[in-house]
């Protein structure tokens, strides 16, 4: 062979080794980023795998809280068509109860959401007056006997008729027609100042 052959087979054997170390070096590179994007996909299944498990678990604890919550929705619903048949049965009795007595008048409260309670502030304020009313009264009438056996007892200087007080029958003397009352001044005094 000669010798520009062999530094052909020469060049071409060094070309050669340039693209083998080329594609080594390409092919580590491409393998550790592979490696890498491996590792990286191996966590964020770890953390879904956990995450999948915690939902599997809420979801079982959910499912129970459902179960329970489906059940006391059955329930209340029955109460709900009891009451309803109920408050059916107490109108159709209440519309009889009106023909019955067409002499009352009946106040109608069908719009209202609880006619009890509509009225609570005036009976409230009804029973306080009433009590003012009596305590008012009994006051009134304890004074007026307080005030008549006063002037019962006091001496007939003056006329006290001026006041609606009828004195008592007692002796008359001779000299009361002659007697001129002064003229009385009315005070009136609030109760309770």
């Amino acid at each position: 062979m000669t010798m520009p052959m062999i530094y052909r087979i020469s060049d071409a054997l060094e070309e050669e080794r340039g693209h083998r170390l080329a594609l080594e070096e390409s092919h580590n590179d491409d393998h550790a980023k592979l490696k890498k994007d491996l590792d990286h996909a191996l966590v964020v299944s770890r953390v879904l795998n956990s995450e999948k498990a915690k939902l599997g678990v809420d979801h079982a604890r959910l499912k129970e809280e459902f179960e329970i919550l489906d059940k006391a929705h059955k329930a209340l619903k029955g109460a709900h068509a009891s009451l309803k048949e109920s408050h059916d049965q107490l109108q159709v009795k209440l519309t009889k109860e009106k023909a019955t007595f067409p002499h009352m008048v009946l106040i109608d409260n069908a719009n209202a959401t609880n006619p009890c309670c509509e009225h609570v502030h005036l009976v409230e304020e009804n029973a306080k007056l009433k009590e003012q009313l009596e305590k008012g009264l009994v006051t009134c009438i304890q004074g007026e006997k307080n005030l008549n056996d006063l002037l019962s007892n006091q001496k007939e200087v003056v006329g006290k008729e001026g006041i609606r007080f009828a004195p008592k029958s007692k002796k008359k003397k001779k000299n009361d027609k002659t007697k001129q009352p002064p003229p009385l001044n009315q005070t009136f005094v609030k109760e309770g100042v």
